[in-house]
C-alpha cells in the first residue's frame, strides 16, 4: 500500500541524508553536476523515500499516543536484557 507523504523537502535535506548514510555521490548535492547528468537536477538517494515514512502519522512503524509499540515479552534471538547496542552486537550466535 503506497501513501502520498506531503512536507517540504530542501536541497539541504538530501545533502544531510545523503551524508548520514554515508554516500558522496555529488548527485545529491551539487547542482552544477547534477545538471549535466540524465537526471537533469539534484535527486535524493533512493532509500530517502522510505526514510520518510516516519513523517506520515499513520506509518505502521510510528508511535502513537497510549498504545503499546513494538513490545517483546521475551527477549529475541538470545539477547540478554540491558545491554548497549554495541555489547549486543558482539554477543555470539
Amino acid at each position: 500500500m503506497t501513501r502520498d507523504i506531503i512536507m517540504p523537502i530542501e536541497a539541504s535535506h538530501i545533502m544531510m541524508f545523503a551524508r548520514s548514510i554515508g554516500d558522496t555521490n555529488p548527485i545529491y548535492y551539487d547542482q552544477t553536476y547534477a545538471d549535466k547528468e540524465d537526471t537533469q537536477g539534484t535527486i535524493a538517494p533512493p532509500t530517502f523515500a522510505r526514510a520518510v515514512s516516519q513523517f506520515d502519522p499513520n506509518y505502521e512503524l510510528r508511535p502513537k499516543a497510549n498504545e503499546k509499540w513494538l513490545v517483546q515479552e521475551k527477549p529475541q534471538l538470545g539477547f540478554k536484557t540491558g545491554l548497549k547496542p554495541l555489547e549486543a552486537s558482539m554477543l555470539e550466535n
